[in-house]
């Protein structure tokens, strides 16, 4: 395929780095199973939350739980379709592997616009490319109008060629630029009849995955587009005037950063909580006191009368277990006496949040500050 014309700044740079070792801190805190998978339902929630902000088909989070969960009342499964099918498929990616399936290709791209839209609109208009003369189905696509007209262009071919590309061990080009300019074709193309959009978050998704970004993909990808907004369209403006895909590249890498950094936040904060602390918790307290600190890790506050009827124990054995969790700094006080109210004291949770909180350079192109 013909190279695109982009240039290596010191933002691209900045992000791709600070992506690669936000990663690395992921795959080194193993947690497990439960809790591993309790953050894949919330975060897989939030996946569906965020396609309904993106596509202009807002479903708000409770009924995004509720199809999370498989939940969704009858009545609503037709119109709630892609975002129930958006699930099933984020199942599909995360066991997904290219030694075992179709290696991402138009043929891939094929498979996941049929499951995205199925059910959605008529079943000879998906899976299908469209010709450059067709006007693409806009129905759950705010980027159609943004595609441009390549009358000449082979889709089939074109797609194999940008996907060989974007996968290649052997490009020099880093991998998450390629998936960027991946992203931008697929705006610009727009190949499909139907469910472009949809297509391309999946398929991005699906590709972090196998880059070893999107680690069991828990990231909510849907987010990544989202956080942008107008922003990231701009960007691709700017970028097609431009001929350059430089502000384009920029944009999408610094919302995948922003992901990658929240996912880090998450995965870290569980595993202070839920693993690494818990192992220290087994030397410095008893049973019921454990079992204190996992009850105040969410709910965050407690009475000693509370605690007395939580544990099945006399007010004076709660006195003395709540005090001891005083004096080794777990918990903190509000009130005296009866009613005295023991607050969690999060150890973990300030150095989890200044750690996340570093100094990012936002990508702002000089026509966006305008």
């Amino acid at each position: 395929m013909n190279l695109p014309t982009f240039t290596i700044t010191n933002l691209i740079l900045d992000y791709i780095i600070r992506i690669e070792l936000s990663a690395n801190k992921i795959k080194g805190l193993p947690l497990p199973y439960n809790v591993k998978n309790d953050i894949y339902q919330l975060q897989k929630t939030d996946d569906i939350y965020f396609l309904g902000e993106l596509t202009g088909y807002k479903i708000g989070l409770n009924k995004a739980l509720l199809i999370q969960k498989g939940k969704e009342l009858p009545s609503d499964k037709t119109k709630l379709k892609l975002f129930i099918n958006y699930r099933s498929i984020n199942e599909f990616v995360k066991t997904y592997n290219q030694m075992q399936f179709i290696k991402p290709s138009a043929d891939l791209l094929i498979h996941i616009n049929r499951l995205a839209m199925s059910g959605i609109v008529d079943e000879w208009e998906t899976g299908k490319f469209r010709t450059f003369s067709e006007k693409p189905n806009d129905i759950y696509d705010n980027w159609y109008k943004y595609r441009d007209y390549y009358p000449q262009l082979d889709v089939s071919s074109f797609l194999n060629d940008l996907c060989d590309w974007t996968v290649d061990p052997k490009i020099k080009i880093h991998k998450l630029i390629r998936l960027a300019i991946l992203n931008y074709e697929m705006i610009d193309k727009s190949p499909f009849f139907v469910g472009n959009q949809v297509t391309t978050v999946i398929f991005t998704g699906l590709l972090l995955k196998e880059f070893g970004y999107n680690i069991d993909n828990l990231q909510v990808i849907s987010k990544i587009y989202n956080n942008l907004g107008e922003n990231l369209l701009e960007a691709f403006k700017i970028s097609k005037s431009k001929k350059d895909q430089t502000a384009f590249i920029e944009a999408l890498l610094y919302s995948i950063l922003l992901e990658t950094i929240s996912l880090e936040t998450n995965i870290s904060s569980n595993y202070e909580s839920k693993v690494k602390n818990h192992a220290q918790l087994s030397l410095d307290l008893n049973n019921r006191q454990i079992k204190a600190i996992e009850y105040l890790n969410i709910h965050k506050k407690i009475s000693r009368q509370e605690y007395s009827k939580l544990m099945g124990i006399s007010f004076m054995t709660a006195f003395r277990d709540l005090q001891d969790l005083l004096e080794k700094g777990y918990l903190s006080t509000k009130g005296s006496g009866r009613g005295t109210i023991y607050l969690y004291l999060d150890k973990s949770e300030d150095i989890i949040n200044n750690e996340s909180k570093k100094d990012i350079p936002v990508f702002v192109d000089d026509t966006l500050r305008q």
